[in-house]
């Protein structure tokens, strides 16, 4: 082995956290309505929705460098979710 060439699976002197992946978009929004009934009872109802405009977020890529996948991309978080409530409060 030459004296200049690095062993296979090391990254040489290249710094810790060198490899930066995609940043992140996030838009959460609530909405919320109170309803009056008759006896002094109210409704509340509500709607959440969490990555509301369902912007693709990738993951990080994969630094192992002795894995097939090395440096690419192979998944993203979670697409839009809705959470629907309602609560009776007396």
């Amino acid at each position: 082995m030459p004296v200049n060439q690095v062993p296979r699976g090391i990254y040489g002197d290249a710094k810790r956290g060198l490899i930066y992946g995609p940043g992140d978009v996030n838009s959460d929004l609530a909405l919320m309505r109170v309803v009056e009934l008759p006896w002094n009872v109210r409704l509340q109802l509500r709607g959440e929705f969490f990555n509301a405009f369902n912007h693709t977020n990738f993951n990080n890529p994969n630094t192992t460098v002795s894995s097939t996948t090395f440096g690419r991309i192979t998944g993203s978080g979670d697409g839009r979710i809705v959470q629907l409530a309602a609560k009776l409060i007396w």
